[in-house]
């Protein structure tokens, strides 16, 4: 599982809850379901590391995936 977190830059879906864990890296045009069935589609996907806690120096796997309406041509 790979921890990371959604964003968009649309008005209308920023009181969504998108996913926060990934069984795999999402790829441009996979579509995400937000808890109340709204669906967006990757446009980006940034790799990045995170403290795992606020005490540990352990660096672990994140991704911020950016979403839009329309799927992205590939």
């Amino acid at each position: 599982m790979i921890r990371g977190h959604c964003r968009t830059n649309l008005d209308e879906y920023s009181r969504e809850q998108w996913p926060s864990v990934f069984a795999g890296v999402p790829q441009r045009g996979d579509a995400v379901k937000s808890k109340d069935g709204a669906v967006l589609y990757v446009c980006r996907v940034t790799h990045s590391e995170i403290d795992e806690s606020y005490e540990s120096k352990r660096q672990v796997p994140h991704i911020s995936v950016e979403l839009h309406t329309f799927k992205s041509s590939l």
